[in-house]
């Protein structure tokens, strides 16, 4: 069980604080719910019933975590699937998964593509650029309030564009 103050990862509303555990009466019964603040939104509050806490949202990586699928990344040889549909079935499932390392491979490999299509003068799909901004929000939120930096600051560690031992001294 997760106990209050504590800092958990919510899907899409990122990071959240456990601001208590309450029963509250919604409906026709009586539950007890984590009551989550998402430190990103402070006018929004959820309820997670507690039976389903474990399912809904998770701890937060440790930044060794974090930098150890930033280190397996660089050894990123997906290939990238040419049909649209069984790329986005593929791509939405990662999603569903909630694994970060498949979804920030999956970030990569969606900014990569993107990268090429830029070059070679060539359309990004819009379905691959919704994918990929849902990617950047679940794993901005969390690597941004882990390793202590701005969003804007990790979108260049998503994307390759910093170097490995840049991305080293971030994790100390």
């Amino acid at each position: 069980m997760f106990q209050t103050e504590e800092m958990v990862l919510y899907g899409h509303y990122g990071v959240c604080k456990i601001a208590d555990i309450r029963t509250e009466l919604f409906g026709r019964e009586k539950k007890c719910y984590y009551v989550l603040k998402p430190i990103e939104d402070a006018t929004t509050t959820l309820y997670c019933p507690v039976e389903l806490g474990g399912k809904k949202f998770r701890q937060m990586l440790s930044r060794e975590t974090i930098c150890a699928m930033m280190d397996d990344l660089s050894e990123c040889t997906d290939a990238w699937i040419a049909e649209d549909h069984a790329r986005q079935e593929h791509f939405q499932e990662i999603l569903r998964t909630g694994d970060q390392a498949q979804i920030l491979r999956m970030y990569r490999m969606l900014y990569t593509h993107r990268e090429h299509c830029r070059r070679t003068g060539r359309k990004f799909h819009a379905v691959d650029q919704k994918l990929m901004k849902e990617a950047e929000g679940m794993l901005c939120s969390e690597f941004s309030y882990v390793l202590q930096l701005r969003h804007d600051a990790v979108l260049p560690l998503l994307s390759g564009k910093t170097k490995l031992a840049e991305i080293r001294r971030a994790c100390r």
